[in-house]
């Protein structure tokens, strides 16, 4: 009975420890977060959940639609959500370098426009993978995104292409 006990104690002692290990990791991603990126935003979160929903709707055109435009067949290859899971990762860092730009210069906004151009340019591409999927996109929405590309284009800023290149073009299987 007493090798039970010793046994049952050093489990519990093991599942404290590891809770210890686990919520000093959570803290240490935590302060990297805020280090990196002056702390976490509503910007930032709305950034995240638009890359998520954009992914998915990615994932659907060319899993469940068979509509990709990355791939030869339209359909999901592996390679290309790995890249396009680069992009996005590449995204998060130049938000971080916007942040640190905005220290350096003594300003507060390069990060949060960064912020809103990543969630307008998610936007754009979940319209699109909404559309590559038959859903009829109410026309102001789709008139909308014609003017924001036009007007990308003929300032000079970018080409359609290059703004579906920036997010992957939603097609990130």
């Amino acid at each position: 009975m007493e090798v039970l006990l010793a046994n049952i104690r050093l489990w519990i002692t093991s599942i404290h420890t590891q809770k210890f290990n686990l919520c000093t990791l959570v803290g240490a991603i935590g302060a990297a977060i805020t280090y990196a990126f002056g702390g976490w935003t509503a910007g930032m979160e709305a950034l995240f959940w638009v890359m998520v929903v954009d992914y998915i709707t990615g994932l659907m055109v060319a899993g469940i639609f068979k509509n990709s435009s990355k791939t030869k067949s339209g359909g999901l290859k592996s390679d290309v959500g790995f890249r396009g899971l680069c992009k996005k990762f590449v995204m998060w860092m130049i938000v971080a370098v916007m942040y640190r730009l905005d220290l350096v210069l003594g300003i507060q906004y390069l990060r949060d426009l960064c912020i809103i151009g990543f969630i307008l340019n998610e936007v754009i591409s979940i319209t699109e993978n909404a559309g590559l999927m038959g859903i009829k996109l109410p026309p102001v929405i789709s008139k909308a995104i014609a003017i924001l590309n036009e007007k990308a284009g003929s300032e000079g800023l970018t080409d359609t292409e290059d703004i579906e290149d920036i997010g992957d073009g939603g097609n990130t299987e």
